[in-house]
């Protein structure tokens, strides 16, 4: 009978050690899915960014490409009053139609060679 108890006690353990083994694999793999999709979802492409985003975020977006805080809010508000007349085609389409007081004409807000690093610097992340 003491020997049944000890087996029985050995084969309790070592399925104990298996199950713990198993869940700590299975943690880390669900942590690998979270991080993976998170990963998934800040890739963002940057035409989506101006198809999409608030205003709030193009402008963080916009900060962290180098614009100044103005320029930025500037940007995102013209962005958000251009796609609510038609969605943006391109980033070429972006370039043309947001436009930004200067005295008292109108310019291109962000230039072609400006969204080219905005490009490289949105895809290096």
């Amino acid at each position: 009978m003491e020997q049944f108890l000890i087996n029985l006690e050995s084969r309790f353990e070592k399925i104990t050690n298996q199950l713990l083994e198993q869940a700590t694999s299975n943690a880390k793999l669900e942590n690998e899915v979270k991080e993976l999709k998170k990963q998934i979802a800040d890739k963002t492409e940057p035409i989506e960014v101006f198809q999409t985003l608030s205003q709030v975020k193009i402008v963080s977006k916009l900060r962290n490409a180098g614009f100044n805080q103005k320029k930025a809010s500037q940007i995102a508000e013209v962005v958000e009053i251009e796609r609510n007349k038609e969605q943006f085609k391109s980033l070429n389409d972006v370039v043309e139609r947001v436009k930004i007081p200067h005295g008292k004409k109108m310019f291109k807000a962000i230039s072609s060679e400006k969204m080219l690093e905005i490009v490289d610097q949105w895809s290096e992340k």
